[in-house]
This record gives structure tokens, C-alpha cells and sequence, in this order.
């Protein structure tokens, strides 16, 4: 939903005869509306207010997000136009077209409000969709990223931004090795210690550190750009984690999907119209069903909780913090997606495979 002067203000960058594209970033119609929503509006916000933020202002390939953007007819037609061979046509057309010389602008103050997904499925779909498509990209067009003219600090920022949702995969096999981990903390814990204390546990906390620490400033911040306070929505970080953490799984399969060059049609996400907490849209005949994947992510929680018990029984306690969270990620998106199904009111409908939807990337 832009604004009504959305046009006034994004047109006249255009004066520039080598920028392609505007892209301009998102609000939230519903940001409020459940602990799903208030997790993937900080996400959103994040990628918005920083990410896309640094690469306009310092020269780094900018994506259109798929919607909230005006594109130069021209700039299309040079980078090759439109093209169906992968899930995120919208990200493949922005480097496809930046190679070529075009150079994009983000607009932060200009903010196109959308409804963020409300039901677990479509959200997850939505997810899947966005990760196999950017891997795609990424195999697609990384080699020639990497041969082009540009300077390295710009192609290693593009290469981060291409496999950012490796970072799924890694997480998954961090829980699968713990338990092996987990016996050679048990029979080596005391043997080297500094200043007294276990150096696993010294370097369990620096890890916890940098992989809590460095997300958590990024999505407060971004928070702090928004609203002014460091704290207003910092009640909201753990859902983010929890959500973030629990489709480990589901993009996963969508990243080995892509490796192995497995095509799957464009699954649009579904919308109903929501934007207050009073809505309902239990009686909506338009979402998605529940894929197997959710029952790989309660057998996850499930192998969480042993890693947690083996923790306790070995007496490394300290070990038993991130299963603990996997559990807690895993349990709330699986139960969340099987809970929403069976509540609802009208048969699941097949949903729409044809319609171009949106990808922040």
C-alpha cells in the first residue's frame, strides 16, 4: 500500500540516467497482530534500515525486493529481462542488471506499508521460496560476480548477501553434532582449564556471544532508527529467535533443493486482509497446507530435548543453552503450523502457483 505520493518522491531520482531502479521499504500493516508477525516485522526492519541501507549508501549491489520499487524500462531490457529459471527473479534481474553498470537507490523515508503473513505455513512457504531462489542466484550468477571488475570489498558483500540462508543448514548441523561433542566434553571437560575454569566453557561463551550478540544489536538497532528507543521493542527479539531458529529445517531442504538443481513452482504467499488483532482468518479458504517438513522439525525438538537430558546427565550444563533454544524454535513453529490447521474452519484450498509475489532477500 504506497503512498499516495509514492511516485513524487521516487520518480525524480530517475533525473540520474544510469539508476535502474528505486526501491523503496516496507512498513507493516499488522506488526502487532501475533508473536509470528512481531518477529518477521524486526526481521524485515533490519534488512531495510541497515542492509539495504549501506549498500545504497556505499555503492554494494542493492536488491529490488520484488515489490515497493520503480524499475527503468530500459535498465530491464539491458540486464537480460525478466527470467523464470529461479524462485527469486527479482534478485536475479538486480545483480544481472547492476553487472551491466546500473546502479539502484534505496529511499528509507519512503515507507509502502504491506500485511506480513499471519499464518505459520504461508510464512514458512514464503521462506523457502526466498532461500532456494537466493542459492539459486547465487549458482547462477556468483562466478560471474567474481570475474566482473568491481572491487573485492563489493564482491564479498555480494557473495554474503547471495548464501546468506547457508546460515540454516550450518545451525541444523550444529545441533546434529552436538552429541558427539557432548561426549568428548564429558570425558576431557576438566583437563585444560584458564584461570580455573574449563576453556570449553570460555570458548562456549565467546561463540554465544558472537552468535547472539552481533544479530541482537542488529535488529535493536534498526529498532532504535524507527521508533527512537533502544527498548521499546526489545520484548520482541526472542520471538525473532525463536522463529528465526525453528524453519532451520524447512530452509534447509530448500538449500539442497537448489544445490541439486531440484526446480519447484512459485508458491505465492497468502494474504487475508489482516491489520487489526480482532481479525480472524481461521474461515479463509486461501492457505497452505502442511508439508512434511513440520514433522522433521518436532522429531528436531524431540532429538533437542535429548541433547539437553545428555547435558544434565554428563553434568556439563553450560552445553545444554542452545538445544535448549533449538527446542524451544522447533517446538513453537512445528506445533504453531499443526495447531493453525486443525483450527481452522473450511477445507484447505490448493493455492495459487501462478501469481509473482515479493522477496526482500
Amino acid at each position: 500500500m504506497p503512498p499516495e505520493d509514492f511516485l513524487k518522491r521516487t520518480i525524480p531520482h530517475f533525473a540520474n540516467s544510469r539508476v535502474g531502479m528505486v526501491q523503496t521499504r516496507w512498513g507493516h500493516l499488522n506488526q502487532d497482530y501475533s508473536m509470528l508477525t512481531k518477529a518477521q516485522s524486526m526481521g524485515i526492519d533490519g534488512h531495510f534500515m541497515l542492509e539495504q541501507t549501506v549498500r545504497s549508501d556505499y555503492g554494494l549491489w542493492l536488491n529490488f525486493n520484488g515489490t515497493a520499487g520503480v524499475w527503468r524500462k530500459e535498465c530491464i531490457l539491458d540486464g537480460g529481462n525478466w527470467q523464470g529459471d529461479t524462485l527469486t527473479e527479482d534478485l536475479d534481474l538486480s545483480y544481472r542488471c547492476q553487472l551491466k553498470g546500473w546502479e539502484f537507490k534505496f529511499l528509507q523515508d519512503v515507507v509502502s506499508p504491506a500485511e506480513l503473513p499471519v499464518e505459520m505455513t504461508g510464512y514458512k512457504s514464503q521462506q523457502y521460496r526466498w532461500a532456494k531462489g537466493s542459492i539459486q542466484t547465487a549458482l547462477k550468477l556468483m562466478w560471474r560476480m567474481v570475474r566482473s571488475p568491481y572491487p573485492w570489498r563489493k564482491k564479498l558483500e555480494g557473495m554474503v548477501h547471495l548464501t546468506y540462508y547457508s546460515v540454516h543448514p550450518l545451525m541444523l548441523f550444529n545441533l546434529l553434532w552436538m552429541i558427539p561433542l557432548l561426549g568428548v566434553q564429558h570425558d576431557h571437560f576438566t583437563e585444560f582449564t584458564f584461570q580455573g575454569y574449563p576453556v570449553a566453557v570460555i570458548i562456549g561463551m565467546i561463540f554465544m556471544i558472537l552468535g547472539t550478540g552481533a544479530p541482537s544489536f542488529f535488529f535493536i538497532y534498526s529498532q532504535k532508527e524507527i521508533t527512537g528507543s533502544w527498548t521499546k521493542r526489545l520484548k520482541w527479539l526472542p520471538y525473532l529467535f525463536f522463529v528465526g531458529l525453528g524453519i532451520a529445517v524447512h530452509i534447509s531442504r530448500a538449500f539442497v533443493e537448489a544445490l541439486m538443481g531440484r526446480k519447484s513452482p512459485f508458491v505465492r504467499t497468502p494474504k487475508f486482509n489482516i491489520s487489526e488483532k480482532k481479525q480472524s482468518w481461521l474461515d479463509k479458504k486461501y492457505k497452505s497446507p502442511v508439508e512434511f517438513t513440520t514433522f522433521l522439525e518436532l522429531l528436531a525438538s524431540a532429538y533437542a530435548i535429548f541433547v539437553i537430558y545428555l547435558a544434565f546427565s554428563y553434568g556439563v550444563y553450560f552445553s545444554s543453552l542452545f538445544p535448549l533454544l533449538f527446542a524451544v524454535s522447533f517446538g513453537y513453529v512445528s506445533v504453531t503450523a499443526l495447531y493453525q490447521r486443525f483450527k481452522r474452519k473450511k477445507p484447505v484450498s490448493v493455492m495459487d502457483k501462478d501469481k509473482v509475489g515479493e522477496n526482500p532477500s
